[in-house]
């Protein structure tokens, strides 16, 4: 990963103005926010809760896919389109939107993220007529992780294929300025893949958590030998026979919420719900299953008495550990 060029324009809540830098950042002068810019776009690139589409010809940035074009007009468009947006707003804070163009061994992108505000304090020393520590606030702090962005793209220039993440506030203004249609992330079409195995396992009358637990078992063995797998099959090895309802039901549901024909098995092996498996009962009693390093079936036993009641046994846990 090669970070070409950067650039940060702001939108002002107290001037309530935008301001556009009108000079790229030097990296080579500051290589401790190159690697900030290098690990923001890291976090995007490697995020399983983008949407993955295409940009499309109706787009402002349709032109610039394989041509030459200028980075600090193209940032500058982007921005104040962006900041026109959110000006029309009734209420907004103060952001800034990191501009980055970047070379990977795939592609060339170009990556717009939006990095909010914080407050914080800054520890400022002074060296004029005597030294001086002194604290100061400060209303302009960075965040240090992609984790704090709601909102970003990522355009690859030679395919147009787009990562979006957005919240549900901007998805419309998105898909209009990209010209794009988003589909549900790799995350929430797992839930939605997720719920259907509840459904239907209530439908059959079976436990609901055991196929639970089945289905994101598959999902991990499968991922260490492939990269993708198509939707509707996870719930068919979970089930192994679905008959025409339940396959009409399904296929009704991934097209209603527009699940992707494939999801991206490496991108949902990381993610917590597949890893762990949370237990609560009406009782109050919480037990979290770490179903990424044990076999479930050799620690836990399900079972409901005729009158609905159910028990769980624990077993060969190990040893308890009090904190």
């Amino acid at each position: 990963m090669n970070l070409t060029k950067a650039i940060i324009h702001t939108l002002d809540s107290d001037l309530k103005t935008m301001i556009l830098s009108q000079q790229p950042l030097n990296l080579n002068q500051s290589p401790a926010v190159e690697i900030y810019l290098e690990k923001l776009a890291k976090g995007l690139l490697n995020s399983s809760g983008t949407s993955k589409t295409e940009l499309g010809a109706k787009s402002k940035l349709y032109s610039i896919i394989n041509s030459q074009f200028n980075f600090l007009e193209t940032s500058k468009e982007i921005a104040s389109t962006w900041f026109d947006m959110i000006l029309h707003s009734s209420d907004y804070q103060s952001l800034n939107l990191v501009i980055l163009q970047m070379d990977t061994e795939e592609s060339s992108y170009l990556l717009m993220i939006e990095v909010p505000n914080k407050e914080g304090y800054l520890k400022i020393t002074h060296n004029q007529t005597h030294t001086e520590n002194t604290i100061v606030f400060n209303q302009a702090i960075l965040p240090s992780t992609f984790s704090s962005v709601r909102n970003a793209y990522s355009l690859s220039l030679s395919s147009g294929e787009l990562m979006v993440k957005c919240d549900l506030k901007h998805q419309d203004f998105i898909e209009e300025y990209l010209d794009c249609e988003l589909r549900p992330t790799t995350k929430e079409a797992l839930k939605i893949v997720d719920a259907m195995v509840h459904h239907i396992s209530t439908l059959r009358d079976e436990e609901p958590l055991n196929n639970t637990i089945k289905m994101r078992n598959l999902v991990t063995d499968h991922a260490e030998i492939y990269d993708e797998i198509e939707s509707i099959q996870i719930i068919k090895e979970v089930f192994e026979e679905l008959d025409d309802n339940e396959q009409s039901m399904i296929n009704t549901s991934f097209e209603h919420h527009r699940i992707p024909e494939f999801l991206n098995l490496k991108d949902m092996s990381k993610m917590a719900m597949v890893k762990r498996q949370r237990i609560k009962t009406e009782s109050g009693i919480e037990i979290v299953l770490p179903l990424d390093s044990v076999n479930v079936d050799d620690m836990i036993d399900i079972r409901t008495d005729e009158t609905g009641r159910v028990s769980i046994q624990l077993k060969n846990i190990g040893k308890i550990i009090e904190d």
